[in-house]
């Protein structure tokens, strides 16, 4: 004859852990949790001041690269440059052209200038910008041709 022992987690379908484990158990969850999601949201918070900062980049380069092109315009160059921003749906940016001084229309070839492209950040990120400063700003050199 055989004789099966059932345990007692199984006789009742719960947990033989005490009361005061599973106390532990909760407090533990408590404490951890915040933390958990206050990771999570930073990191995506930095991947999010990564794009921002690309996108950025890519404008301000864009703006360069035809800033170095013949009988190209100051006009041209900053329609170029929020053509590109608005493609990447940045709010709030700004473009600046910088000749050292000097207009850039008025600039001769081989001389340098200055693509630069600023965004507020809150207008650009998910939630509220806790972890960034208000602005950023890129500036990329070009020599006019």
């Amino acid at each position: 004859m055989l004789h099966f022992k059932l345990n007692a987690r199984s006789a009742h379908g719960g947990s033989s852990r005490s009361p005061s484990r599973r106390g532990a158990a909760v407090v533990e969850l408590a404490v951890s949790m915040p933390v958990l999601f206050i990771v999570i949201f930073a990191s995506i918070e930095a991947c999010n001041m990564t794009f921002l900062k690309q996108r950025l980049t890519e404008s301000a380069y864009e703006g360069a690269l035809l800033g170095t092109r013949d009988r190209t315009t100051e006009t041209e160059l900053v329609q170029r440059v929020e053509t590109v921003l608005t493609a990447w749906k940045v709010n709030g940016a700004s473009v600046s052209i910088d000749g050292n001084g000097t207009a850039f229309d008025v600039l001769e070839p081989g001389e340098q200038f200055t693509v630069q492209v600023t965004a507020d950040i809150p207008g650009n990120t998910i939630g509220p910008a806790l972890f960034a400063p208000p602005t950023m700003q890129v500036e990329i050199v070009g020599h006019k041709q």
